[in-house]
Parts: C-alpha cells; sequence; structure tokens
C-alpha cells in the first residue's frame, strides 16, 4: 500500500507550519519507510523546518515560482516529445498530460552505513514526465542495458525522466526510466520533484496507446487504463522492483 498520511497531532517538532492569513495551511508528512531513512513532503505548503540545519524556510511565494516554470517547461517538453513520435506538437497537451502536476521535496539524511540500506529503491515514476532538480551530493541511478549508472549532478542543470503512462501511450516509443537512489554519509540529500499527472484531480480519461501510431506491424502493446487504476495498482504493488506496467501489458 502506498504511504498514508500523518494525523497533524503527530507531526514531529521538527516541523512546524507557518501562518497565512492568520489560517494553518494542511501539512501532511508521508514516510515511505523508517528503513529508508527519507522523509518526503509535498512543498505545495509552506514548512518551517530544522532538520539537521540542512534546510530552513521554504516559502509560498518560491514554490509558486517553482511550480510555474515547471510548468512551462514541462508543456515545452511534452511539444518537443508530441513532435518528435511524428505527432502535432499539441498531441500531449491535448491529451492533458501537462494539465496537473504535483512537486514533492525529498530529503535524504546522512546514513552512517549506506551499505545496508538504499535511499530510495528500483522503481520507475507512474506520471507522465518527471522534472527533477538534485543538489550537490548525488546518488541518484538509472538502469541502462542491465547496469546502474550514475547521474551526477550539474550545476544548474534539471533531470528529466519518461514516466510510465508516457510509455504506455508513445507504445513503447518511448521508455520510462528506472531509478534509484543510493544512500551516503557524506551529508544530506535534497531534491526537488516535478510529476506531471493527472491522478490528484477528477478525471474520468483514460489512457492507452494513441491511435495515431498504431498500425497492423505496430499493434497496441497495452490495454486502456483509467489514472485511477494505474495509480491504485502502483500503490498496491510498492516499490518492489517490478514495472507496474506488466499488468497492463496486451498479451498475444
Amino acid at each position: 500500500m502506498g504511504p498514508e498520511p500523518l494525523d497533524p497531532q503527530e507531526l514531529p517538532l521538527v516541523c512546524s507550519v507557518i501562518q497565512s492569513s492568520g489560517q494553518l495551511e494542511s501539512i501532511y508528512l508521508f514516510y515511505l519507510s523508517s528503513v529508508l531513512h527519507q522523509l518526503t513532503i509535498p512543498i505545495a505548503f509552506i514548512l518551517l523546518m530544522q532538520l539537521s540545519g540542512a534546510i530552513e524556510v521554504v516559502r509560498r511565494d518560491t514554490t509558486m515560482e517553482f511550480s510555474k516554470q515547471a510548468h512551462i517547461l514541462g508543456n515545452a517538453l511534452f511539444e518537443l516529445l508530441s513532435e518528435a513520435l511524428g505527432l502535432s506538437a499539441g498531441n500531449l497537451e491535448g491529451l492533458d498530460c501537462g494539465k496537473g502536476h504535483c512537486i514533492l521535496f525529498n530529503y535524504y539524511p546522512p546514513c552512517p552505513e549506506p551499505e545496508l540500506t538504499m535511499g530510495t529503491s528500483r522503481h520507475s515514476d507512474p506520471d507522465f514526465l518527471t522534472i527533477l532538480l538534485q543538489d550537490s551530493i548525488g546518488g541518484l541511478q538509472v538502469l541502462c542495458q542491465n547496469q546502474w549508472i550514475d547521474v551526477p549532478p550539474l550545476p544548474g542543470a534539471l533531470v528529466v525522466n519518461i514516466g510510465d503512462l508516457l510509455q504506455l501511450m508513445s507504445n513503447e516509443r518511448f521508455k520510462s526510466v528506472e531509478h534509484r537512489v543510493l544512500a551516503n554519509q557524506k551529508g544530506a540529500r535534497v531534491s526537488i520533484a516535478c510529476f506531471f499527472t493527472l491522478h490528484l484531480y477528477p478525471t474520468t480519461r483514460t489512457y492507452g496507446p494513441i491511435k495515431e501510431l498504431l498500425s497492423e506491424v505496430n499493434p497496441p502493446l497495452y490495454r486502456q487504463t483509467s489514472l485511477q487504476h494505474f495509480i491504485a495498482h502502483y500503490d498496491n504493488k510498492g516499490l518492489d522492483g517490478n514495472s507496474a506496467l506488466t499488468h497492463f501489458k496486451l498479451h498475444k
């Protein structure tokens, strides 16, 4: 099952909520696993954090500006990806791929024995596209030809990952990126991930291979699915190292 939000009364003392317009903002903390030593927080909310002095204030204006610019970049990428598929520039945007996004703030404390655990285990993202901003610590790896390859941080650079839903829609013309994060002992790692997805929004739209990409020699590889069904399967499956897409594959 996916992680459950804590009751506000159970929030650790290292986190407090800044008042805005006289009302407390909603806040949820998600513990992926106590074993993973990872704390993940949606930063669409204002947080004051004192985690080993690594993080100070995440302000609303900064968060919203990052969200705005990530949205612009995401739509530009969807146009380029549409054209790469031989479709019109607005095709993926017309399928609501860029309509919604969710921003998560990931904090990985230093681990005294990193060889005994993982920061985040092997998985691919259950979305259309992910834009990642990482700090200088490193630890991100992607799976390529059955080998784990480091993705070293570059100043001013963003990491862009294809998500599972775009692999499904492109009928495997695009492949979702399997990745993981190594634990480390040299310092706390911080990353900000922007997931382009609609699963937090009420939608009845279903997704399957785009019809314009199909032919007798390129038949559909996946069945249609709703976002709610796809996410429910992903959450129930958990990060077990297996792709959620296998469940939606058509078998000849």
